[in-house]
Formats: C-alpha cells, structure tokens, sequence
C-alpha cells in the first residue's frame, strides 16, 4: 500500500458540493445499450438485493473539485490520468457485489491497459468497509492507497457506520 500525506482530504471534503451524481439501483438510469449493465443488474436482482439500498454518489475533478488534485496524485503514481472521481457513501447504504463499468473502456484500452487505485480519505470510522476481490479493507488511514490487481475487479462496500464514508479513485496508464 501507498500512503499519500500531502493533501488535505479534510479539505476537499468538507468543499465538495452537498450532492454529486447519485449512482443507484434504477436500470433506466444507465446506458440500456451497454449489456454489462444488465448482467450486474441481474446479479443484484437475482440475489435478493433490497435494491432501495443500493446507492451512492460520486464527484468529479473540474466539476466538483480542484481538478489539480487527480492531476497531482495521477503524477505521484506515474500514470496519465483516464479518469478520477471521489465516492460518497451514506449510511445504511452499500454498493454490492460489481466490476466497474465505464463506457469509455474501449477508448482506454487503445492506450494500454488500465491501473486503478483507491484512496481513503475521510477518518477512519467503525462500519466502513471496502471489500476488493478476497481482501476487505475497514478503519485505513486517510491517505492509504490500494492498488487493485485488475482494473475490473470485483467489489463491493457497505457502509452500517453512522457517517458518510469518502474515497478518491483514480483510474490511468502507467507513463514508461
């Protein structure tokens, strides 16, 4: 794991606007053309999900944030950056069992191949989990970044705690 202690996620928290772009449950909110959207779809209905907990939101650099923030983190990770986002997930809401979706995949495979990573950014708080393939990562320092191993990994995050639970994503091509 990467640690970064030059940002002050406090900060860009607590500026971010009230609301991002929520992401939920509600198949009419997504690319009907792209079937992997119905393929997880299936997987959450067919498991039983109580899909009215399916929810959480996301905010994006040079909309939501200082853009210079992903710029900054995609160079000290020597990627060019793909795209980046922080996530919010309220209480009593949780993001099940997926692999990232992106309509833009096949523009970004003519580049390379994808490296994800993940950053924790607000306090660590009792009943904030992320769990990433066979790993589950819960009360991490603000700052720890995790390298996921593929790019589509599975995943999924719950959030039983009594705070919103924050992290930073960043997708990119390793620069040589």
């Amino acid at each position: 794991m990467i640690t970064l202690n030059n940002v002050d996620w406090k900060e860009i928290i607590d500026n971010l606007p009230t609301s991002g772009k929520s992401i939920t449950a509600n198949p009419n909110m997504w690319n009907s053309n792209n079937i992997e959207y119905k393929k997880i779809f299936s997987l959450w209905t067919d498991a039983g999900f109580n899909l009215n907990s399916v929810k959480w939101e996301n905010f994006y650099p040079g909309a939501d944030f200082d853009k210079k923030i992903s710029e900054n983190i995609a160079k000290e990770l020597n990627l060019k950056e793909l795209r980046s986002w922080i996530s919010k997930l309220e209480p009593g809401y949780c993001a099940p069992w997926h692999w990232d979706i992106d309509d833009c995949e096949a523009e970004y495979l003519t580049q390379g191949t994808p490296k994800r990573y993940s950053c924790f950014i607000n306090e660590p708080v009792k009943g904030q989990i992320l769990i990433l393939g066979d790993d589950y990562y819960f009360n991490q320092p603000v700052g720890t970044i995790i390298e996921w191993d593929h790019y589509h990994q599975w995943h999924s995050a719950t959030n039983v705690s009594m705070e919103a639970n924050f992290m930073f994503h960043i997708l990119g091509i390793p620069n040589d």
